[in-house]
């Protein structure tokens, strides 16, 4: 199955396992015709003349009413709506009146009882989508199918041979399998899921698909979305409209849906010539009424005279759905809209997500790249500038020669680090190993001590112990920027960093200089040291004692980058 195109499932139920308004019809016109075929079949004589009895007649007189409902539902669901306790009172009544007309339980009209109960079960059911009506009226068609089998198979089954008689028990049995099978489908039922891919980003686009989607279950000819994003009070949205080709044409406009507390009504059937409504509210009750209190706007725009207007409203927006010319007018189709704008509104705000997930973590990858770049090329050619400086008031070019070999090695030395950081990024941003930190402390302190020119001493209180790969690089590249610091800003010609274990589990990492410290306008460590201490889940701390400027850096235990 293609998942980037909707799953469509029968349009026989719709949500809940409920029947279309046409076909709870349908069976009631074929339990009048069961009816009146059973009424006329129990005489010996079946004419109509003065033979014609009193279930004769009830039988015909109720079949006029479930044509006429059928009529109605195919041709004008206002009517029918309008018709439809009409036509379940006079079930109800019909109903008492069958049961007392009973001749013979084995005579056929027992089976006929139970369907016309389980008719008004599903009436009741249809009409105020009561769950436990719609249980017990499978409960009675299952006893139906096993009263009139039974009954079907015990007529003159001592007359027949045995190879008729078990053929016709085969086809008995085949049938009960397949009509169990058809009501056990009848389970709950939700409107077809909408598959959208996972990449699909592009609001634009998604909500083409979800207009496409929308048409494709409710059998529309065309559509209309508007879609708001939250917090936009204005009434500019984004509205794409579906023609009968299939184009989709996309445009800002001010045909906006009014925020969801502003309406009392989660999907309308509209019909503009007659200026008639009927309208499912958020309580699931349908009511017929004028178009007072329902924007109509999209709809006359889109030269149809009738449609479904569906409200939707979720976290990441709100606005609403227009169909038109859809072939299935019954007003069952407003739980059916009801469920397809919840299942558009749930792909909307997975979507929105996603999006925001995924711009976060876009901005933590920069961050981290930027921070990777300013604490290794920017710092490493800092240096080098400042070593080549230096360099200018050398008059001997012996030593001038071995300093620019020193930077050449220092260079060359960044050169690598830039390689590794990049082949870490292009693996999936993840080092793998463990390093010894104090031996790479002192490595890096090495390399900075001939990039800045300043004393720079390793304090270890313990024996080195292994960290993860890209923690230890996380504490080398905060060493450098605040190496960088303590001499570019502070003046300082002396460092001193020191890595310990601390009584939690975690660590420290305390770099000193001798430098003027910072500005007292500054009342936080430089930007970059908090990022990657925030980055490990630690905190960072300055302070100014005896002449020196002191960084602290905590990182708690079970780090690991």
């Amino acid at each position: 199955m293609n998942r980037n195109k909707p799953f469509l499932r029968p349009a026989f139920f719709g949500p809940d396992g409920q029947l279309p308004v046409t076909t709870l019809a349908g069976i009631r016109l074929i339990f009048a015709a069961l009816l009146l075929i059973g009424t006329l079949g129990d005489h010996e004589d079946p004419g109509f003349g003065w033979r014609l009895e009193f279930d004769d007649v009830f039988a015909t007189v109720y079949l006029i009413p479930a044509v006429v409902a059928m009529i109605l539902a195919i041709c004008d669901p206002f009517r029918d709506f309008r018709f439809f306790p009409v036509a379940l009172t006079f079930d109800i009544a019909s109903l008492i009146v069958l049961m007392t007309t009973i001749e013979r339980p084995e005579s056929g009209f027992l089976g006929l009882i139970v369907c016309g109960i389980t008719i008004v079960l599903l009436e009741v059911a249809f009409r105020w989508n009561i769950k436990v009506a719609r249980l017990v009226a499978r409960l009675f068609a299952m006893a139906t199918l096993f009263q009139f089998a039974l009954l079907a198979a015990a007529t003159h089954t001592a007359a027949l041979p045995v190879g008729v008689l078990a053929r016709r028990y085969v086809i008995l049995f085949l049938v009960l399998t397949v009509v169990l099978w058809a009501l056990q489908s009848m389970r709950r039922i939700h409107v077809a899921a909408w598959h959208a891919p996972a990449d699909v980003l592009q609001p634009e686009k998604l909500r083409v698909m979800a207009l496409h989607y929308a048409t494709s279950c409710m059998g529309s000819v065309g559509g209309t979305l508007c879609w708001t994003l939250a917090g936009d009070h204005g009434c500019a949205a984004a509205v794409i409209s579906l023609g009968g080709a299939g184009d989709a044409q996309s445009a800002t406009t001010r045909i906006c849906a009014a925020p969801r507390d502003q309406v009392d009504y989660a999907a309308a059937l509209v019909d503009l010539p007659t200026q008639r409504a009927l309208v499912l509210h958020h309580d699931d009750s349908i009511r017929y009424q004028g178009l007072e209190g329902i924007d109509t706007s999209a709809l006359q725009g889109s030269g149809y005279s009738s449609g479904i207007l569906i409200r939707i409203a979720g976290v990441s927006g709100h606005g609403k759905v227009v169909l038109t010319g859809h072939k299935l007018r019954g007003w069952d189709r407003l739980r059916v809209g009801s469920a397809l704008g919840a299942e558009i509104v749930r792909v909307q705000d997975r979507a929105a997500l996603k999006s925001a997930t995924l711009e976060i973590e876009t901005g933590r990858i920069r961050e981290s790249i930027a921070r990777d770049l300013h604490d290794s090329i920017a710092q490493s050619l800092a240096g080098a500038r400042y070593r080549i400086g230096s360099l200018r008031a050398l008059p001997d070019l012996q030593k001038l020669a071995a300093a620019l070999d020193e930077i050449d090695k220092d260079l060359a030395s960044e050169q690598q680090q830039v390689r590794q950081i990049v082949e870490v990024l292009r693996s999936g941003g993840k080092f793998s190993g463990q390093t010894l930190a104090i031996a790479q402390l002192r490595s890096v302190a090495a390399a900075l001590v001939r990039q800045w020119q300043v004393e720079i001493e390793v304090e270890t209180g313990s024996a080195d112990f292994l960290l993860a790969s890209g923690l230890v690089l996380e504490l080398t590249q905060m060493v450098r920027e605040a190496v960088s610091n303590a001499v570019r800003h502070g003046g300082a010609s002396r460092v001193s960093v020191a890595l310990d274990h601390t009584g939690q589990g975690g660590f420290e990492l305390r770099i000193r200089d001798n430098g003027r410290g910072f500005a007292k306008a500054v009342l936080a460590p430089p930007h970059s040291l908090m990022e990657r201490a925030s980055a490990l889940g630690g905190t960072v701390m300055h302070s100014r004692e005896h002449d020196e400027t002191i960084v602290a850096v905590a990182v708690p235990s079970g780090t690991d980058r």
